[in-house]
């Protein structure tokens, strides 16, 4: 016995069960994979939809959307304020960094103002400074 039958078999004592405890008798046998059109019935999403209400109409003077120079005009204050809550956030970043920068600066030693130069040797204070042991 295959495995097709046994599955088949079992499906049919679990319809005979189930006729028995609603107790009406078994229509017909169930559905074989060769009976493709076994009374089936197939729905697409649009029966499955529940109808909905029908929308109120718009009145006749006024558009269904803005107008295209009313959308621009949105979207381009919105870009700009996005752009500039970026941009005043990034300023605030820098000058925290700014200050932190300062304060480094300050307990190696070197003053706020007095940067060095780009080529400029500067020395390290001596407890950064490797010491390193010739022999």
């Amino acid at each position: 016995m295959s495995l097709r039958d046994e599955i088949r078999e079992l499906c049919l004592a679990h319809d005979k069960l189930m006729a028995e405890q609603a107790s009406e008798p078994i229509k017909r046998p169930p559905v074989s994979e060769s009976d493709t059109d076994a009374g089936l019935v197939f729905k697409t999403v649009e029966d499955a939809m529940v109808p909905s209400a029908e929308p109120e109409p718009m009145p006749a003077d006024s558009e269904p959307y803005p107008s295209f120079t009313d959308l621009r005009a949105g979207i381009a204050k919105f870009v700009v304020t996005w752009t500039a809550d970026k941009l005043a956030e990034r300023d605030r970043r820098i000058e925290r960094l700014e200050g932190k920068l300062d304060a480094t600066l300050q307990l190696l030693g070197a003053r706020t103002g007095d940067v060095p130069k780009s080529g400029e040797i500067v020395e390290l204070p001596k407890f950064l400074r490797r010491t390193t042991n010739a022999a």
